[in-house]
């Protein structure tokens, strides 16, 4: 088993990164650069259940909102909390536009031994009738 590429510090400084702290990184560059556009832009945070479903919006005090989520979510995070990919996208994509672009961030350590049903979370209902 291979140690992990970012593991955890006794010392964390600013310069300290692990896999969450650079999803929450990359999501915020990502929501500023949709802003940039005026595109509107949402978040989804879960773990073992979906913790925060905002709809897309543009305005400035959502994008403040969802900074606060993620910096809550780097602030309060436990760490090794097991996860439910696969239940979580599938109510993800029930509840967004179809035409919606969606980025996860996620290291895919799904426990479930069924990853047909995490990978068909990312398939359209049109898609899978085919």
């Amino acid at each position: 088993v291979l140690p992990c590429i970012f593991p955890e510090v006794a010392n964390k400084g600013a310069a300290y990164t692990n896999k969450l702290r650079f999803s929450v990184l990359a999501a915020a560059a990502l929501m500023n650069l949709l802003k940039r556009q005026r595109d509107a832009f949402g978040l989804s945070i879960f773990d073992e259940t979906l913790r925060t479903h905002t709809n897309c919006k543009l305005s400035t005090s959502h994008y403040r909102l969802l900074l606060t989520y993620l910096d809550e979510l780097v602030q309060t995070t436990a760490l090794n909390r097991p996860t439910s990919a696969a239940k979580s996208l599938h109510e993800i994509a029930e509840s967004i536009h179809k035409r919606s672009l969606v980025f996860i961030f996620s290291d895919m350590f799904e426990q479930s031994e069924d990853t047909e049903q995490l990978f068909s979370a990312f398939t359209t209902p049109q898609t899978q009738q085919a």
